[in-house]
């Protein structure tokens, strides 16, 4: 047995071992975490502290976050779920059988890398850089982290799914905001180059970021009383 064959089938084994834990109640729960709809007010609560100060700024750092997103995107599905074609847990031969999903949700046919963690985690590494907050820093990867195992829960990705998409949005994460440093960050001086106040960096204090710890509490205080709710349907 070779060395990539024994690492398949540990991936399988954590997989069967993390998937079995469930219960209606966490089924509503994860169906929730994983939806992307669910996280608009997150998103909307990010851009508007991102905006709040100098919205010039920040359209240029919007900007950027919607290059993130997109490359996150295509090169988890386009390259590497359409390159490498490794089947979801859903949809595989061997163990298809034995995974537990929830509404019999399957996903598409191929689940290397994920989306899910690699767009979550690649907007996690750029804001976390971005406000520089280690209490931020909490909030936003323990986030990512959940979203990322919800689709271990509903059965549509293998812990090397989710790892994998972790490192691959980590490290568009950190490019593309190395990439936004520069675009702001010319080795020149304002007045070498005559450009407006309104075009450098903007320092985030923490009372910019409690709109955004709220949003993030509240939308999993709703997630936790939706899902009793509809138990009770």
């Amino acid at each position: 047995m070779n060395v990539l064959q024994s690492l398949i089938e540990l991936d399988q084994e954590i997989f069967i071992f993390l998937n079995s834990f469930t219960s209606n109640f966490m089924d509503h729960i994860f169906w929730l975490i994983s939806s992307k709809t669910i996280w608009i007010p997150l998103y909307a609560a990010l851009a508007f502290v991102i905006l709040k100060k100098q919205w010039k700024t920040g359209i240029i750092t919007l900007l950027f976050i919607g290059i993130l997103i997109v490359l996150c995107d295509q090169i988890s599905t386009e390259v590497f779920k359409h390159g490498i074609k490794r089947f979801r847990p859903t949809h595989d031969p061997f163990i298809g059988n034995l995974v537990d999903t929830v509404g019999n949700y399957r996903g598409g046919k191929y689940g290397f890398v994920s989306s899910h963690a690699t767009n979550v985690f690649g907007l996690a590494v750029f804001t976390s850089l971005l406000f520089k907050s280690k209490f931020f820093n909490y909030f936003i990867f323990s986030w990512a982290i959940l979203v990322s195992y919800s689709r271990i829960y509903l059965g549509v990705h293998y812990p090397y799914d989710i790892i994998g998409g972790a490192i691959l949005g980590i490290l568009i994460g950190w490019c593309i905001f190395k990439l936004y440093s520069k675009s702001l960050n010319f080795r020149f001086s304002n007045i070498q180059l005559n450009l407006p106040v309104w075009y450098f960096p903007q320092q985030y204090i923490t009372k910019d970021l409690n709109l955004i710890y709220t949003i993030l509490a509240t939308l999993f205080c709703c997630i936790i009383l939706g899902s009793k709710t509809l138990l009770k349907i």
